[in-house]
């Protein structure tokens, strides 16, 4: 296949075919029923917001701004309103007042797909328990320090756009 036998060319092409395999096991979750229908016509470009939303919601549960929405997503406050729309349509994403400032509007995501992302972290959790089963439980929390290490340089770097 890839004839370079650099360590970095080695990680990103075990990477890419780790992140091929997880991909490739979402027909599976389909087919297992885990995947609802808000899932089956989400755009590329409404999925990438709902990541964001539920990235940045992660430390603001109230929920977050279009403003937010559009700075991370690099796009204007009327295209991020725009697609926030379809995915509250898809009840996928919730807008509520602001309880401190009436006229603001927060977004968040759903109950209902708050729901849903348990069922797929679990489907994937076991999916990945299963894949780790060669590793000892040292090298699993070695890897695990070392992803959220790469995972906070990329949110560090993401951040300064």
């Amino acid at each position: 296949m890839w004839s370079s036998n650099d360590r970095y060319s080695r990680i990103w092409q075990r990477g890419f075919f780790l992140t091929d395999y997880l991909r490739d096991i979402t027909l599976e979750m389909k087919n297992s029923g885990v995947l609802k229908q808000m899932f089956k016509d989400m755009t590329f470009r409404q999925m990438k917001a709902f990541r964001a939303v539920v990235h940045l919601t992660e430390d603001s549960p109230d929920g977050i701004s279009l403003k937010e929405i559009s700075e991370k997503l690099g796009i204007s406050p009327a295209s991020a309103s725009e697609m926030i729309d379809v995915l509250v349509q898809k009840e996928v994403l919730v807008r509520t007042k602001d309880q401190y400032d009436r006229r603001a509007i927060r977004i968040k995501v759903s109950d209902k797909m708050k729901e849903e992302l348990k069922k797929i972290d679990a489907f994937y959790a076991e999916k990945t328990r299963d894949m780790m089963t060669v590793l000892s439980e040292e090298e699993v929390n070695s890897l695990l320090a070392i992803f959220d290490k790469l995972y906070g340089r990329v949110l560090d770097k993401d951040q300064t756009k």
